[in-house]
């Protein structure tokens, strides 16, 4: 009987160590990182079929662009709303605030090595917006139901706007999830006192 366990546990030791060998090599966080940030400046500088970069293009169409690709990550083009509503109020540190979301991540479409954004998740379908109580982005605690970049795009948006916002891992769904970039298109519904 011994014999019989002791040759099980020999054969599950060769197949976990033939397993380990058939899949990818180890990457680092580092590298991990590296090839997003890779992948994110091509996305960015890639042409697009109008003469512009996807750059160039988000910004000619946005109101506004706030980049803070240099300090914290964020690119945010502040788009028009559907004139539904009138913009509200400022969105004010400290605030509770409700926000509806699409995500999308950046891939490379096989057929025509050109990336594109393809949709990830959205809560539109949800009876309730998310919601989480503003910081200084500094200060932002990722204990909130937001990513630190939805708080510091937030903060640079009213009452009812809706915006584009580009989040490098770091900043937005976080490491733990992958070494993937989100861009998110939110929408503020609601504003707390």
């Amino acid at each position: 009987m011994k014999y019989i366990y002791y040759t099980l546990s020999v054969l599950l030791l060769v197949l976990s160590f033939t397993a380990c060998k058939e899949t990818d090599e180890y990457k680092s966080p580092e590298e991990s990182l590296a090839e997003e940030n890779a992948l994110l400046e091509r996305y960015y500088n890639e042409p697009m079929g109008n003469g512009m970069t996807r750059l160039e293009y988000d910004t000619y169409n946005a109101l506004d662009t706030i980049d803070h690709r240099s300090t914290t990550g964020m690119m945010l083009y502040l788009l028009p709303n559907d004139g539904y509503k009138e913009l509200g109020d400022s969105v004010r540190v400290n605030k509770r605030v409700g926000y509806r979301y699409n995500i999308y991540k950046i891939s490379v479409n096989n057929d025509t090595g050109v990336t594109e954004e393809f949709q990830y998740a959205s809560n539109y379908n949800t009876s309730v917006p998310v919601e989480f109580t503003t910081a200084p982005v500094a200060l932002f605690s990722t204990q909130e139901a937001a990513a630190s970049g939805i708080n510091e795009a937030v903060l640079n948006m009213q009452l009812y706007g809706k915006a584009k916002v580009v989040l490098p891992s770091p900043i937005g769904l976080g490491s733990n999830q992958g070494y993937y970039t989100t861009i998110y298109e939110i929408e503020v519904t609601y504003l707390g006192e």
